[in-house]
């Protein structure tokens, strides 16, 4: 059974799509992966101007917090974005 001309056209559309929908969610997961990695430095940072532990000041531990959530928020994303590339692919394969 051959496709008709409108079916081709569906298909290479989703394609289309599928494929500007992996690059992005790519660009997402690198800038997420660069945003992980920085908050990784900037605790470290932190951690070397405030070797005392007796000036631990809240707005030290701010900052901890802060950067705590921003770690968090930045997994979830990886997490969440991996589970979309692969749903993605599994539907090309469908295709």
């Amino acid at each position: 059974m051959a496709l008709s001309s409108e079916d081709l056209m569906t298909r290479s559309s989703i394609r289309t799509y599928l494929h500007d929908l992996k690059n992005s969610l790519n660009l997402v997961k690198n800038c997420v992966e660069l945003s992980s990695d920085l908050t990784q430095e900037l605790r470290q940072q932190i951690d070397n101007i405030t070797q005392d532990p007796s000036s631990g000041s809240s707005i030290n531990r701010e900052i901890n917090e802060n950067l705590s959530d921003l770690q968090q928020n930045s997994e979830i994303v990886q997490r969440h974005s991996h589970r979309i590339l692969t749903l993605i692919q599994r539907l090309e394969l469908e295709l």
